[in-house]
Parts: C-alpha cells; sequence; structure tokens
C-alpha cells in the first residue's frame, strides 16, 4: 500500500479504496464511447462492490454508471492491491459538443452514493457533420423499415464485376438497435447470388447514432463474379445482427 514518491496521497472516495487518477482521452465524439482507465488502490478488502458514477458537466449534464474494473468486482480485491479499472462510458450522439469537466462518486451495491464527486479532468466532446435533407437522387421510394427507418431512394452503377447502390436512408426515430443491412441479388428461384450484410458506412456508422431526422448516404457493393449471365433482382433489407432472421418489416409508401 505505499505509495510512489511522485504520489504522496490519494483521495479517498470510500474508507478502504483509494482514487490515483484517471487517464482520459483529450477528445470524445457525440455517439461514441469515452474511454478511460482508473488507478485504485485497496488499503482493505473492500466491504462493497463499489460501481463508478461518472458525470460530464458542460453545454449539458450526463452521467453514465461503470463498474470500477470489469470482471473483477472490488470485494474479490485483496487488501494492498492496485487495480487498474478500464470503461468505456457509452455517449449519446445527440450529446452537445464542447468542453466538459468529468467527476466520479462511488455508489455501492444498493446505489447508493458515497461522499462527494471527485473532479478527475476535462475532455472535449466534438460533433458530427449531419445532413437532414435529402439529396437528389435517381429513385424515389420512401420506403419504411419497422417505422424507424426510412429508404427516401437510391443511384445505382453498374459494372462488368459490380454493382454499386448509393442508399439514402433516413432516420424516422433514433433506432432501437445497430441493425445491419442486407443487399441480395436475387436469381429467377428468388435465391441470392450474391449479397453483402454489413452495417452502415462500412460499419463507422452504426444506426444506433443516428438522429431522428437524419438523412445518412451510404454505398453499398455487390461483387458479380460468378454470376452467370440473366435477369436478376435486387433485394435491400434490414435485420437483427442477435437474430438474422428477425428482419424489420418494409412498408411501400403508400
Amino acid at each position: 500500500t505505499a505509495l510512489s514518491p511522485a504520489q504522496t496521497e490519494l483521495a479517498r472516495p470510500a474508507p478502504e479504496l483509494g482514487f490515483g487518477g484517471v487517464d482520459l482521452p483529450a477528445t470524445a465524439q457525440q455517439g461514441e464511447p469515452l474511454r478511460v482507465a482508473a488507478r485504485w488502490l485497496a488499503f482493505a478488502p473492500p466491504a462493497h462492490d463499489y460501481t463508478a458514477r461518472w458525470t460530464l458537466s458542460g453545454p449539458a449534464e450526463f452521467s453514465a454508471p461503470a463498474d470500477l474494473a470489469p470482471a473483477s468486482p472490488p470485494t474479490t480485491w485483496p487488501g494492498g492491491s492496485w487495480v487498474l479499472g478500464r470503461a468505456a462510458l457509452p455517449l449519446p450522439p445527440d450529446l452537445p459538443p464542447g468542453r466538459y469537466a468529468i467527476g466520479l462518486q462511488l455508489l455501492t451495491g444498493a446505489d447508493e452514493p458515497i461522499g462527494e464527486p471527485i473532479p478527475v479532468g476535462e475532455v472535449e466532446i466534438t460533433g458530427r457533420a449531419r445532413a437532414f435533407e435529402p439529396p437528389p437522387m435517381a429513385v424515389e421510394l420512401a420506403t419504411t423499415f419497422g417505422g424507424q427507418i426510412k429508404l427516401w431512394g437510391y443511384d445505382l452503377a453498374r459494372t462488368r464485376h459490380s454493382i454499386t447502390l448509393i442508399a439514402q436512408w433516413g432516420a424516422i426515430t433514433r433506432p432501437a438497435l445497430d441493425y445491419k443491412i442486407f443487399l441480395h441479388l436475387l436469381g429467377a428461384d428468388g435465391l441470392p447470388v450474391a449479397q453483402t450484410d454489413v452495417m452502415p458506412r462500412n460499419y463507422t456508422y452504426p444506426t444506433s447514432h443516428w438522429l431522428p431526422g437524419e438523412v445518412i448516404s451510404d454505398t453499398l457493393t455487390l461483387d458479380l463474379t460468378g454470376a452467370p449471365p440473366g435477369d436478376y433482382t435486387l433485394a435491400l433489407g434490414w435485420y437483427d445482427p442477435a437474430d438474422p432472421l428477425q428482419r424489420l418489416p418494409a412498408f411501400a409508401a403508400d
């Protein structure tokens, strides 16, 4: 339990726990996890499986609970142990950009706060470029999926070896899950000859990050290698990755 020469004292958020500081990124983006790494010292075996409440205060207020060290309950820490606890705090996609002060407070297993919040640092939350008006497109549809996502329409390009579809999605509401898109090239028997399954913008912009009314341009490509000449149908839809057969029901504009 000896402190390093560079550290003469620790904050004591609980009688048996010392807090030795936290590593924070300088910036984080709306909707992305804020990754923190907190240093803990157990002067004695902790009496509770404490959790942490992280609070961001700035242009808005936001708080998120997190384990002190995932998969390592504090009541299993022996006295004298030093623990580095990492957490990923899910920032809301509509959290206003700006400078935020970060505070930390311990909670008991019954979610009762212990002591006062500890100021631990600052972070700059950056915004994301968003569009809220659909651009011109070759084919207009206004199809909806599960009352959450709209397909305003698309543009289609074809080469000898590929099909590229540029879809213009709209968020009717903030989608409940991180859904996946499927794009199938169906033969006369209704079976896919080529397909792609992917999250929007090649996994970089999941649907849980979308804001109501937002328009998202997304490029999907099908490889036609091995597809024999013939007439085909393109089929497009959404599903829950945890249950691929659970597709969002699609409705035409009427």
